[in-house]
């Protein structure tokens, strides 16, 4: 009995919650600094009030704008995040050197690459990735969870426990859902006598034996066998953005510049609350003058009134001086929230270039210490795998990795490097020296083009340039034969001409 409940999802899920408390509590608290509904107080709903901190204001706008630039170059909209890397030496003895046979494969590698980009977009995944994104920077790490041709939601700190090893990677993970009993996994099949309209459904994934292992449960109640996964299989991720060596959970990336947002919240506060008393306006009446108050305050705009102007004065703060200082104060913080949330004028348009793009993730690289590739690998290419799993992409003929990050962002200078060879072997009177159909290959699997249909086979060339050969071949003996007979009788009529009497 002892063995079963430690295997029950609900009672690893309970006895998890006490080490999560503390991240809670900081959770809260930042999430107040920062964007208040994304971790709000426990028992809070949709229908209760957030408080709008001084800081949140202008700390959302920071965090929205990381947040966005993570989404953006780790999901662009234009162009693809990652690309299919065929094995080099599968291919040279796939195709043994031959360029139709090289140009057949890359096409349909380009053709599995365009599928899996149309379904990230169809599945609408880049607004739900950017919900999390927001999280995982302000508040607490997030479990995402592919739903098979739905897209991805995400569970926050308040709903997932987990177990990680030396290095930060998940042993363990148990997930928490309070779902609507008409809302329930196909898998999932409720007690008849069970009238509840909530049922918390509870999935543990553990990590054993080089597999996961994904147990289901409501209440005490396991559902069904057991599933097994491999690594990289595996429905669900865990993603966190610092950690120190003895956390149990990571920590967000707000959390390392809470104190500059707690000053910033401070000054902001007295900014406009000293503002706010400036621009009260309270006319100060001399009792002992003749004007009296209920005339002055029953006056109409433009109504003459008995009184003396020296009787009238207003009330008056004087702290202009201390309040130039707490502006000044609140700019320099300001400046340190846009360093350190990289905030930036970004170009307003439709669709950006390529090369914007990968300057962004090259600027996001650099300075998020590696983030932006640990996301590429951690997230992209396990999205991209789940997706290639629903849409039932194998190369079986040949191995291909997912490349993604920098890597896979790196196809247009990678263009730019071709463009400057041809163009060197063009001015060098070359250009005869390269092989056409490779080239066209190259070019379509740069830009992602899927090129069944599209492009010629060299057969196909060969038989139209053959083709027109002969044609050329037949229009030349025409008008040889034309020039030939033209000439016959011309000599002819000479002839004719000579044996006529004179």
């Amino acid at each position: 009995m002892a063995e079963n409940e430690q295997l029950n999802p609900k009672s690893i899920y309970a006895e998890a919650i006490s080490v999560r408390s503390a991240f809670e509590t900081r959770a809260e608290k930042l999430s107040k600094l920062t964007i208040p509904f994304l971790f709000p107080s426990t028992g809070a709903t949709g229908a209760d009030s957030l408080a709008d901190s001084y800081s949140s204001r202008y700390a959302a706008m920071a965090i929205n704008g990381l947040a966005s630039q993570m989404v953006l170059t780790l999901l662009p909209a234009s162009g693809s995040s990652f690309r299919f890397d065929p094995d080099a030496d599968a291919m040279q003895e796939l195709t043994q050197g031959d360029s139709e046979a090289r140009a057949t494969i890359m096409a349909m590698i380009n053709k599995e690459t365009t599928r899996v980009n149309k379904e990230i977009e169809n599945q609408m995944i880049r607004p739900k990735f950017y919900e999390f994104m927001q999280t995982m920077v302000s508040v607490s790490p997030v479990v995402v969870e592919k739903v098979e041709g739905k897209g991805i939601k995400w569970h926050n700190l308040r709903n997932f426990t987990v177990k990680l090893n030396d290095m930060g990677e998940p042993l363990q993970i148990c997930v928490k859902q309070t779902l609507n009993k008409n809302n329930l996994p196909k898998d999932i099949v409720l007690d008849s006598g069970d009238d509840s309209e909530d049922i918390e459904l509870y999935t543990l994934s553990n990590w054993a034996d080089e597999k996961w292992t994904v147990t289901t449960s409501i209440g005490s109640e396991i559902q069904g066998s057991e599933k097994t996964y491999k690594e990289d299989e595996l429905p669900y991720v865990y993603l966190g953005w610092l950690r120190s060596p003895n956390d149990e959970y990571h920590r967000p990336y707000a959390e390392q510049y809470r104190g500059i947002l707690e000053d910033y919240a401070d000054m902001n506060k007295v900014s406009i609350d000293g503002a706010m008393i400036s621009s009260k306006v309270i006319p100060l009446v001399n009792p002992l003058g003749t004007t009296r108050k209920s005339d002055l305050a029953k006056a109409k705009n433009g109504e003459p009134i008995d009184g003396r102007e020296e009787d009238i004065g207003s009330f008056k703060v004087n702290k202009n001086y201390d309040f130039q200082n707490g502006t000044a104060e609140k700019n320099i913080l300001m400046e340190q929230i846009d360093k350190a949330f990289l905030k930036r004028v970004q170009r307003q348009a439709e669709r950006v270039t390529a090369e914007e793009v990968q300057q962004d993730a090259a600027e996001l690289e650099k300075n998020l210490v590696g983030m932006y590739s640990i996301m590429s690998k951690k997230f992209n290419k396990w999205l991209i795998l789940q997706i290639m799993k629903e849409l039932k992409i194998k190369f079986d003929s040949i191995d291909v990795n997912v490349i993604t990050g920098l890597d896979a962002l790196g196809k247009n200078i990678e263009s730019q490097q071709l463009d400057g060879f041809v163009n060197r072997m063009a001015a060098l009177e070359m250009k005869h020296w390269i092989k056409e159909p490779e080239l066209i290959t190259r070019y379509a699997s740069i830009s992602g083009i899927d090129m069944e249909g599209l492009i010629k086979t060299p057969k196909e060339v060969q038989a139209e340039l053959q083709a027109q050969q002969e044609q050329a071949n037949q229009q030349a003996m025409q008008e040889s034969m034309a020039q030939t007979g033209g000439a016959a009788a011309g000599q002819a009529a000479a002839d004719q001409g000579m044996q006529q009497p004179q």
